[in-house]
C-alpha cells in the first residue's frame, strides 16, 4: 500500500498490510496513542504494519539514516463499514477492472470520512482529539464519546467534558459499536459513485432532451451527497446538536 507524506491512512485492527513510500526509507518508527513506540529497519522500503488495538491514532515517522523524511498517519478503528471484496465484486453495470488496491482503499475512505461527517457521528470506535484555548467546559469535536483518556478530564454528556481552565488536548474514544445494515450499505454505494467516471459536464445542474428537461442532483444543494439514498441513511442515522441561544 502507497502512502503519501503527512497523509492519514485509515484501517482497521485485522488490516494486514505492507506500507511504502516514493521516498525509499530504510527505517520506521510508530507512535502509538498511548506513548508507547516501536522502530522497525526496512530491508525493502516496506513496513509491515504489526496488530494494532483498535481504537487508536499512530504517527510513523519514516527516516533515511538520520535524517526525517516525512509523518503519515493511521487511524485504527474497530473495523471498515464494508470489505473491499464487496466494492470490487459490485454488479455488471460497474467495471473497475483498472481499479488500482490504493484507489479501492482512497475511495472506501472517502466515502467514510463523508458519511461520518455529514451524519456527526462514528458507527465504529475510533480515537479522537478536541484542542482547547479556555479549558473549563467544553463542547468536544465529536459525538457518542464513551470514554475521555486525557487525565483530570471527565465527561458531562457524550459530547461535553469538563477539566481544568487553561489550554489541553483533549483525547477520547468515541464511536457506536454496531452498524447498521443500511448505513454500510449506503457508504458502499458513495464509494462505487466516487469510482465511476462523471456521466455529466462539470457544473451542468440540468440538460435538455428530446423528452424534456432533465434536473441533476447536486451534492450540497440536494442533500449531503446529492445520491438520494445515501442521504436519506445520512438523515435517519444520523445526529444533530442542540444549540443552545
Amino acid at each position: 500500500m502507497l502512502v503519501q507524506p503527512y497523509s492519514t491512512l485509515r484501517v482497521a485492527y485485522t488490516d494486514e498490510l505492507a506500507l511504502e513510500t516514493e521516498a525509499a526509507p530504510d527505517r520506521a518508527a510508530l507512535l502509538l496513542g498511548s506513548g508507547t513506540s516501536h522502530e522497525y529497519r526496512l530491508e525493502d522500503g516496506k513496513l509491515r504494519l504489526p496488530r494494532i488495538a483498535a481504537p487508536d491514532s499512530v504517527r510513523i515517522n519514516w527516516y533515511r539514516g538520520d535524517d526525517l523524511l516525512f509523518t503519515t498517519f493511521l487511524a485504527v478503528v474497530t473495523r471498515h463499514y464494508f470489505r473491499l471484496e464487496q466494492l470490487k465484486g459490485m454488479d455488471d453495470t460497474d467495471d473497475f477492472s483498472d481499479v488500482t488496491e490504493e484507489e479501492f482503499w482512497a475511495a472506501r475512505q472517502a466515502a467514510t470520512e463523508t458519511f461520518e461527517r455529514n451524519a456527526r457521528r462514528s458507527f465504529v470506535q475510533q480515537m479522537g482529539v478536541t484542542e482547547t484555548f479556555g479549558g473549563g467546559f467544553v463542547w468536544l469535536d465529536h459525538n457518542d464519546v464513551a470514554e475521555v483518556l486525557t487525565p483530570g478530564w471527565s465527561l458531562v454528556s457524550d459530547c461535553q467534558a469538563v477539566g481544568p481552565e487553561g489550554r489541553a488536548t483533549i483525547r477520547y474514544r468515541y464511536g457506536l459499536t454496531e452498524v447498521p445494515e443500511r448505513v454500510s450499505e449506503a457508504v458502499l454505494r458513495l464509494a462505487a459513485y466516487y469510482l465511476r467516471p462523471s456521466a455529466t459536464p462539470e457544473r451542468a445542474t440540468g440538460e435538455a432532451t428530446d423528452a424534456g428537461f432533465i434536473r441533476y442532483t447536486l451534492a450540497g444543494r440536494d442533500g449531503a451527497t446529492g445520491l438520494p439514498e445515501v442521504d436519506a441513511a445520512i438523515e435517519q442515522f444520523g445526529r444533530c446538536r442542540a444549540v443552545v441561544m
